[in-house]
């Protein structure tokens, strides 16, 4: 018999949060564990807005918002640009945005803390998607009979993690980008469709053999959990994460409307960099990315969320340097890639990108930033951007004026990350990750839209 539906998860999902923000009336939200935050210097914060104006004004983003914490505790939130191109509302650091791919980061906690013994080791990173198949065709909205790929089921939960299946995103696909682009009625999606999508196409390489990044294997986890726990996705992320963190301006959205204020996102859909014609896509239904995307919050959650999630404070000590075993992605800069985390030349964190919004979070040697936009730079002049990414390179160009570390384009050149807390927790894997082949299929499959 299958278990009650995923409408009845998500009552259990407010009724968790209504007692979770109840229960935080009368408690201190939690800090990011340093309790000397103080001014950052006004010289510095200047500089650090000129770069938040100067970026999207070049290229062509409504608004974006950044957070920084420096080691000795000197904060700074800063604002910059329009919240609604409608209603030309200023973009301000309590707006809610949606945060795309870092959404991963909050789902593979979850994963990671069902390996551990005091969660009842429910889950191994070592078991296979074949495995859990029986139990995930219990789940709600997923038919009887449902089957992947017959290679698909040696994949290890640990390759899900680190992307290295060789699954093609479902977002490539031109059919789900019809569905999914500004349909007249908007497309709900169950889990297992996506995950139909991408196994209509090869996978790219053995698995283990090499690095591509993938939604669909962020979505069966997310189907993972819910078979191994009998509770949703959404649930799992808000009681594991989100509450004992204290983000209270963080929610995992089960449908297109999520809390207020919140600035609306914007696509280019007409390429031509003009922003009053840009289209507003604030209320795609969050089914499209789930669990490899659907998240939302501030920019105050967002860096202190930056800091816990590099310090591993919701993880075992052998498990977040599990985490952080990085494996060598053929996406530069990056220089690896662990278990829903990446190290980008010593700056731990992740990228995100979704429909109408960026985002990015970074920490290094006690120092964190956090950058959120409200929209994506058309092609032609995002060719020099990493990752087409705004909020990254309003990252990388205030890493100079915090006294920081520069990215550099030769990540040969650069040092592996050494962890948090300047202490060497992590460590880069003693094997050779090939590139992507990137087969025929897969070079004909034009990520027109972005990844979460």
């Amino acid at each position: 018999m299958k278990r009650l539906d995923r409408w009845a998860n998500r009552v259990g999902l407010f009724l968790c949060l209504g007692l979770w923000i109840l229960a935080g009336c009368s408690s201190s939200s939690s800090s990011s564990g340093n309790n000397s935050d103080q001014p950052l210097d006004p010289a510095i914060s200047a500089q650090l807005q000129k770069v938040m104006n100067t970026v999207i004004a070049e290229y062509r983003i409504p608004g974006a918002v950044m957070g920084v914490r420096l080691a000795d505790g000197a904060t700074w939130f800063g604002s910059s640009g329009t919240a609604s191109l409608s209603t030309h509302i200023d973009m301000t650091t309590n707006l809610i945005g949606k945060i795309g791919s870092v959404s991963k980061t909050f789902e593979a906690t979850v994963v990671l803390q069902l390996t551990e013994a005091r969660n009842g080791s429910i889950l191994n990173l070592n078991q296979t998607l074949g495995q859990w198949m029986p139990a995930i065709r219990t789940l709600p909205d997923v038919p009887d009979n449902w089957q992947v790929p017959a290679n698909w089921e040696a994949l290890t939960l640990r390759q899900l993690l680190n992307h290295t299946t060789g699954i093609i995103e479902y977002n490539y696909d031109p059919d789900f980008r019809d569905n999914y682009y500004l349909p007249a009625v908007p497309h709900v999606w169950a889990p297992y469709q996506l995950v139909d999508i991408s196994a209509k196409y090869p996978l790219d390489f053995p698995p283990g053999t090499a690095w591509l990044y993938s939604n669909t294997g962020y979505i069966l986890l997310g189907m993972i959990v819910e078979a191994a726990t009998g509770v949703s996705i959404e649930t799992q992320v808000q009681q594991r994460v989100i509450g004992p963190l204290w983000l209270y301006n963080t929610t995992f959205p089960v449908s297109p409307q999520f809390p207020e204020p919140h600035a609306q996102g914007y696509h280019d859909q007409n390429n031509n960099g003009f922003l009053e014609s840009f289209e507003n896509v604030t209320a795609l239904d969050p089914s499209y990315s789930w669990a490899a995307g659907a998240i939302v919050m501030d920019i105050h959650d967002f860096l202190n969320y930056s800091i816990f999630l590099a310090r591993g404070d919701l993880l075992e000590p052998q498990t977040q340097a599990e985490r952080t075993t990085w494996f060598p992605p053929a996406s530069p800069p990056l220089t690896g890639y662990g278990l829903g985390l990446s190290n980008e030349q010593g700056y731990i964190g992740h990228i995100g990108d979704i429909l109408g919004y960026q985002a990015i979070i970074t920490y290094r040697d006690g120092n964190a930033i956090a950058v959120m936009v409200n929209g994506e730079p058309p092609e032609q002049v995002s060719g020099d951007l990493t990752f087409n990414s705004v909020a990254h390179e309003i990252f990388k160009r205030s890493l100079p004026i915090l006294s920081l570390p520069p990215i550099t384009s030769d990540t040969a050149a650069s040092q592996p990350a050494t962890g948090v807390n300047n202490t060497a927790t992590s460590q880069v894997v003693d094997q050779t990750i090939a590139p992507s082949s990137q087969t025929t299929v897969l070079k004909q499959l034009t990520p027109e839209y972005g990844r979460f």
